[in-house]
């Protein structure tokens, strides 16, 4: 996937150097370029986008060709009548996030492409090899993953242990926004704040990030997920599908409630499961029902060869399962899939 190219001119040098080391660190599918200096603007050069603060956009909107121009504003500032702008002074993660979407919008008006992951036979590994399979597709694409099971452990995997294991020495560090999950929002609050007020994506403060992808809180009530609605579900979809990714990653448990709500969206649905003939009567029969409710969504089965049973001891920490065994498995189904 061709990169986007981001040049940055600002006279503010210690902004400039922390948003563009944020951008190189944080997004792969970026190439950044920056400027402080009116003199030092390069000529003749083609970008993609223009991030440009007031005081420098007449010589940058000069020097550079560009498809898009954003500007960079400080509170107070008012951007040309309707051009495009974002507001440096906000936590650097939803400043990015803000200023991608604006891309994003117009890049992929026909919305993301969404991967659906469903195992009919309930693979104990079904929401790590999801969140492998997001961590893949956001080194190339923005990404937002979304667990609809009714009894996720994903609360477990991010808090630091698993519900197989009560693990008390664990290290890692995460995002600040990636814990709170027993006060927090969950993704029932954010289906029902799209019902109430009619928005049209998700809004930002129920957006959390994970090691380069985005994803939303699962449920902690099955019961009341149990209870959305059609309607309810169309209405979340629709606002995913114009929240800024360019990839969705959908983990399911429930097939027929979820996913043949895709009609008319770009995807791909994966069954997962493993080896056997047991097993694979029945993936054919999920695979025909989704051949009859979703006839142009692709289809793809894929056997996970290893279990929960067969991890050592300590694998349960979450970056060891995406970049672990099962990792290196899905980017090689990845890889060939491509």
């Amino acid at each position: 996937m061709k990169k986007t190219s981001l040049f940055i001119a600002d006279c503010d040098e210690a902004y400039l150097s922390a948003i563009t080391n944020y951008l190189l660190r944080s997004q792969k599918n970026l190439s950044v370029s920056a400027c402080s200096d009116k003199s030092h603007l390069p000529a003749g050069q083609t970008f993609d986008i223009l991030l440009t603060s007031l005081d420098m956009a007449e010589s940058a909107i000069k020097s550079v060709s560009v498809k898009r121009i954003v500007y960079l504003l400080s509170s107070g500032d008012m951007a040309p009548e309707g051009a495009e702008a974002v507001y440096r002074f906000q936590p650097m993660d939803i400043f990015v996030e803000r200023l991608l979407q604006i891309d994003m919008s117009q890049k992929h008006s026909g919305g993301p492409r969404l991967l659906g992951v469903f195992s009919p036979i309930h693979h104990e590994l079904s929401l790590p090899f999801s969140l492998a399979l997001a961590k893949i597709c956001s080194e190339e694409e923005r990404t937002l993953f979304i667990d609809l099971t009714e009894a996720s452990i994903m609360p477990d995997l991010f808090s630091g242990r698993s519900s197989f294991e009560d693990r008390e020495d664990m290290d890692m560090e995460y995002e600040d926004n990636v814990t709170d999950y027993d006060s927090g929002p969950d993704l029932l609050d954010v289906i029902y704040d799209i019902e109430s007020t009619g928005a049209k994506r998700v809004s930002d403060r129920f957006v959390k990030k994970c090691d380069g992808f985005s994803y939303l809180p699962a449920a902690r009530d099955p019961e009341l997920l149990s209870e959305v609605t059609k309607p309810q579900w169309l209405h979340f979809m629709d606002a995913v599908s114009h929240s800024g990714f360019d990839c969705v990653v959908i983990l399911s448990d429930r097939l027929p409630g979820h996913f043949v709500e895709w009609k008319g969206r770009r995807g791909e649905v994966i069954l997962l499961s493993k080896d056997g003939d047991y097993y694979r009567k029945s993936e054919r029969r999920y695979e025909d029902y989704l051949s009859e409710k979703l006839p142009d969504v692709s289809k793809k089965i894929i056997a996970l060869p290893m279990s929960a049973q067969n991890l050592s001891d300590g694998t349960w920490y979450l970056e060891s399962l995406i970049e672990g065994n099962l990792g290196k498995f899905v980017r090689e189904k990845v890889a060939n899939a491509g």
